[in-house]
């Protein structure tokens, strides 16, 4: 009875295998099967797993132990935190099993593409006990890339965005957007935005219906700059001949428009008027604690709550965060403490990106320093050698990286490159100014050459007749037909309506042919008989101001 036992227990104690390297998920158990565990690895994610890091590129030996040599083969597979499957390793076909006759208990894999929070997942046949028996081991694994990229192929960027390299950047490949699309992978959109801020239906209806931007789409016919927006909708600031700000409030939010002359990037930075410079201790560079940040939750309303309450002891200040007292007690750079949006258009598609500048360095995007996205639209266009940049947020923020657009004057700190990436803009690409981006928008000054959609003469005048209109003419010569009829009486001298007559005129001479008296004695260079043949008309002081009540009457209407 004792033998019949142990031999029952033969196959069980060969039916191992489990990872070497990667280190195999906690607790490292070498027997998790498909009959007896769940799928994927026989057991459940640890709440705090052990990851081994992995480079994008690099070759690796994927080893296990295996006392047994089953029937069948293997297989390794890649898979989410989740369990769903990413990729097929080994084999490469994505169907059957690795053969294995000689007990192979490793296989070099090279990663593609990086994988956060993933598993790696060996299963093992044993066909001599059955076809569907398996065997399993997971390693909890983290897959990085060697270059800092948000993005590997288009696949990576949503919503019909590309997938760009740029080489001198500290991101080298990232994700331009379609139109009204932005984000890091282009998951964000401003419908999207207001729905996750739970803003009521009429807003949203309000602005998706709005004339003053195209939301959209681009249209022509209904914007008058570059079809995406209306000008007289916006307060403008002019920055210098070619640059400019148009911007307006919306609710709690404000709505900024970048319209310069560029080909490349285009950048405008803002901070409280007055700030004080210790807020160059942010972000805390001393302690090596992650910085504290009121992540954003659903709520009721825009307005931002009056406290927050904290959690725990009071957070310890940086000394210096490793500037030279002097430097603290220095005044603020135009660079330091900027709340920055940064634009670039490439290709039919833009990237627009919300950044902190601490001092004078390259602004970092505010995910660096645990912040977020706080954008609620953004849009962006290049049209003949101009960059536009639209973007809209909350005029109050709560986190760090944030400053609020108001309600007061802000300092603004502006720039621009002529190439996509981050270079230095140089002294005459760039500027400073204050704004209020919350002062109502002025109501645009009238045309002065209209009046209820009809085009007005500037000026109306009544000519007055000649001193000598009572005289008549007294030669021997009869006035012929043409020479008695009177010269044109011009009561308005619009340019347009001038240029007409002028134009009438002279077909009228060209076509008239002179007569023969006239032209013997243009021939000689007496022409004063011709203009002493015409007769004066006299026109009565009520009657000139009739005729040019006529006229201006007749011009309105037509």
């Amino acid at each position: 009875m004792i033998l019949i036992f142990l031999f029952l227990l033969i196959p069980q104690a060969h039916g191992h295998v489990s990872f070497l390297f990667p280190t195999a998920r906690f607790p490292p158990l070498d027997y998790l099967d498909s009959t007896k565990t769940k799928a994927p690895c026989g057991v459940p994610r640890p709440p705090m797993p052990k990851y081994t890091n992995l480079q994008v590129g690099t070759v690796y030996n994927i080893s296990w132990r295996m006392p047994f040599q089953h029937e069948g083969g293997y297989r390794i597979n890649l898979l989410n935190k989740n369990g769903t499957l990413i990729e097929q390793l080994s084999p490469l076909d994505g169907m059957t099993f690795t053969p294995d006759e000689d007990g192979v208990t490793y296989e070099r894999i090279r990663f593609t593409n990086p994988c956060e929070n993933c598993i790696l997942q060996l299963e093992r046949q044993a066909l001599e006990w059955s076809e569907v028996f398996l065997l399993y081991s997971c390693a909890d694994i983290n897959i990085v890339s060697m270059i800092p990229a948000d993005c590997n192929t288009n696949d990576d960027c949503l919503n019909g965005g590309k997938c760009v390299k740029e080489e001198d950047s500290l991101i080298q490949k990232v994700c331009y957007c379609s139109y009204g699309y932005f984000g890091r992978r282009c998951q964000f959109s401003e419908s999207e935005i207001f729905s996750q801020k739970q803003r009521n239906f009429k807003l949203v209806s309000k602005l998706k219906s709005d004339d003053c931007f195209g939301y959209e789409e681009l249209n022509d016919m209904k914007y008058e700059s570059y079809g995406m927006f209306n000008p007289n909708c916006y307060n403008l600031h002019e920055l210098n001949t070619d640059d400019r700000i148009y911007y307006r409030s919306i609710q709690n939010d404000v709505e900024v428009i970048l319209d310069f002359a560029s080909g490349g990037w285009v950048s405008m930075g803002w901070r409280p008027e007055g700030l004080d410079p210790s807020c160059r201790l942010f972000p805390d560079l001393e302690h090596g604690a992650p910085v504290p940040v009121f992540k954003r939750e659903k709520r009721k309303s825009d307005a931002p709550p009056k406290y927050i309450e904290q959690e725990g002891p009071r957070p310890e200040m940086p000394r210096d965060n490793g500037f030279l007292p002097s430097t603290l007690r220095a005044p603020l750079h135009p660079m330091d403490c900027m709340d920055m949006i940064i634009g670039r258009f490439k290709n039919g598609r833009g990237r627009v990106e919300d950044s902190y500048s601490r001092d004078r360095s390259t602004p970092l995007e505010d995910y660096w320093y645990d912040g977020e996205m706080s954008l609620s639209a953004a849009y962006s266009l290049a049209h003949d050698g101009r960059t536009i940049l639209m973007f809209r947020r909350m005029q109050q923020e709560i986190e760090p990286t944030d400053h609020p657009l108001g309600p007061n004057r802000v300092f603004v700190g502006w720039a621009k490159g002529p190439s996509m990436h981050l270079s230095y803009h140089g002294p005459k690409s760039r500027g400073i100014a204050y704004i209020d981006f919350t002062v109502p928008v002025k109501p645009s000054k009238p045309r002065e050459d209209k009046a209820f959609g009809v085009h007005i003469a500037k000026n109306i005048f009544i000519t007055p007749p000649p001193q000598d209109a009572t005289k008549r003419v007294t030669t021997t010569q009869q006035p012929t037909e043409a020479e008695t009829k009177p010269a044109p009486t011009r009561l308005f001298t619009s340019p347009k309506v001038a240029d007409l007559d002028m134009e009438q005129d002279s077909r009228e001479r060209e076509e008239e042919p002179p007569d023969e008296d006239q032209e013997e004695h243009l021939h000689h260079g007496h022409s004063h008989t011709h203009k002493e043949a015409q007769t004066d008309v006299v026109i009565s002081p009520n009657c000139q101001i009739a005729i040019a009540l006529t006229v201006l009457l007749v011009q309105i209407f037509l």
